[in-house]
């Protein structure tokens, strides 16, 4: 699973130093059990990385809790297990942590030997509504957009749906990203969470028999093929094709339309899209036109880098800074370092840091303003001065987060549609190896930096819509979108009292 969700700064030439390659060790034939020994050598370094090296390990789960759930997991680990067993309990400690950028995945091995070889697939993508299944796109004629699904093989979707989002890395306890995250929900996504997580639990044969609840009320049952992994892939990437990062147009002459599906470097590169260019030309003929409204798309917004800080410095109409602290959990290197992929970015300089209270590390005062956003940003002269409303939605995550909860707490906009997947107080993110477990491979991304924003929060959730508007079975049916449309009828709404 290819995921982006860090953000990048110019204090890294400052900040960090690049270490040497991790150790490199030898992968389990396909097939293998570990011991329980390997598990619980695996399970340690986790846990101890988690301990060491990750600085909100306490930002929502006590260290008594924590304590007690690792004893539990641990409890777990007394057989020999396969990857396939031993993966969930990997995932779900991750999820424990309730941190967006706390990513595991399998084991190339078990990718290339069991997901590719032996897994079967769905044959639809769904969309969940009210934690209800519903069909979004299908591969088979037997099932169309809109259709519910109730049960598969017998077993009921909202039982199946419970069981995965366990195992969802989130942000504190935003449900909206758990949901979001089972679909396909980034343009920027290589792969779909709920096909993954759903193969870990469940074996589906040849044919898969479904209860369906058509638009019309009715209720029958389905038999369908289920795919190979050559026909899932071809049917994942013809329904979730990349786009390109930003798009704007004038959906009539005081109404502009930004999208903007990712703020990562490589997928503005790999679209020729410059950003710093794009936002100059956008912003000056917003100025020119004197548009009145500009309705900003963040629904499929996963993150990026800090490009976000720009497009911010255009929206905003008075000075503002982004963060009120950056932490670390330790100088220098982590014991566990030996296990990450590498070492880069993951040295702290202790030279930089002075230790906390709470025995924590921040940047010293006088290395502040090597961050962008810690001090004061000045909004461009042609920034936006117009009415600006906000889409979100449950991906709505880390980059897009930040600016969303920075433009809420300085009321600069209205928000339609559902809380973001990324916490308002910030996240956890920066600086992010891949903790490689020795014996079975499965990899995790670690986040190493604290970024604790400087705005009023709530803590464990996200910015929370002033409208929240949800998809209903008839848009998916219609391929219409509540969201926009509620979010024009707004603004006529708006324009005809002035």
């Amino acid at each position: 699973m290819k995921q982006f969700l860090f953000i990048g700064w110019s204090l890294f030439s400052l900040f960090f130093v690049c270490g040497a390659d991790a150790q490199k060790l030898s992968r389990p034939k396909n097939g293998s059990l570990f011991t329980a020994r390997q598990l619980q050598e695996d399970y340690g370094i986790l846990v101890n990385t988690l301990r060491e090296a990750y600085p909100s390990t306490h930002r929502y789960n006590t260290k008594a809790e924590l304590d007690k759930f690792f004893a539990a997991s641990r409890k777990k680990l007394q057989s020999p297990m396969t990857e396939r067993q031993f993966y969930p309990i990997v995932a779900f400690t991750a999820a424990k942590m309730k941190d967006e950028h706390i990513i595991p995945t399998p084991s190339v091995t078990y990718y290339n030997e069991v997901y590719k070889k032996n897994t079967r697939f769905l044959p639809f993508s769904c969309k969940l509504i009210n934690r209800r299944m519903y069909v979004l796109k299908s591969a088979v004629a037997v099932l169309k957009a809109g259709d519910e699904i109730i049960t598969i093989d017998g077993i009921k979707t909202q039982n199946i749906i419970q069981k995965l989002i366990g195992y969802i890395h989130r942000d504190g306890y935003i449900s909206t990203f758990l949901y979001r995250h089972l679909e396909d929900y980034s343009p920027t996504q290589n792969e779909n969470l709920f096909d993954l997580d759903y193969s870990f639990f469940y074996d589906l044969k040849q044919k898969i028999t479904f209860k369906i609840r058509k638009p019309d009320g009715s209720i029958i049952k389905s038999i369908s093929r289920s795919l190979n992994y050559k026909e899932y892939s071809e049917f994942y990437w013809k329904r979730n094709t990349h786009e390109q990062p930003l798009t704007f147009k004038f959906l009539n002459k005081d109404i502009a339309y930004l999208n903007i599906s990712s703020f990562h470097a490589e997928y503005r590169e790999s679209f020729k899209q410059d950003f710093d260019k794009l936002f100059e030309k956008i912003f000056n003929r917003l100025d020119s036109s004197k548009t009145q409204n500009l309705v900003l798309d963040l629904r499929r917004c996963e993150g990026g880098d800090n490009s976000y800080l720009l497009l911010l410095s255009y929206l905003m109409n008075k000075p503002f800074r982004v963060f009120d602290y950056v932490e670390v959990a330790y100088h220098g290197l982590p014991i566990t370092a030996r296990y990450f992929e590498n070492t880069e970015n993951a040295f702290f300089i202790d030279s930089l840091l002075y230790r906390t209270a709470s025995g924590k590390y921040r940047l010293k005062p006088q290395y502040e303003s090597t961050i962008a956003g810690y001090t004061n940003i000045n909004p461009k002269s042609n920034n936006f001065k117009g009415n600006l409303y906000v889409l979100t939605s449950g991906a709505t995550g880390s980059a897009a987060a930040i600016l969303s909860a920075i433009t809420r707490n300085s009321r600069r906009g209205i928000f339609i549609g559902e809380e973001t997947g990324g916490a308002m107080e910030g996240p956890t993110s920066l600086n992010i190896p891949i903790l490689v477990l020795p014996n079975s491979k499965i990899r995790v991304e670690i986040p190493l930096i604290r970024l604790q924003l400087a705005v009023k929060y709530k803590k464990g959730r996200g910015v929370i819509p002033e409208y929240t508007v949800e998809t209903s079975v008839n848009d998916l049916i219609n391929s219409t979108d509540p969201q926009l449309s509620f979010t024009l009828k707004l603004i006529e709404q708006k324009d005809k009292a002035f």
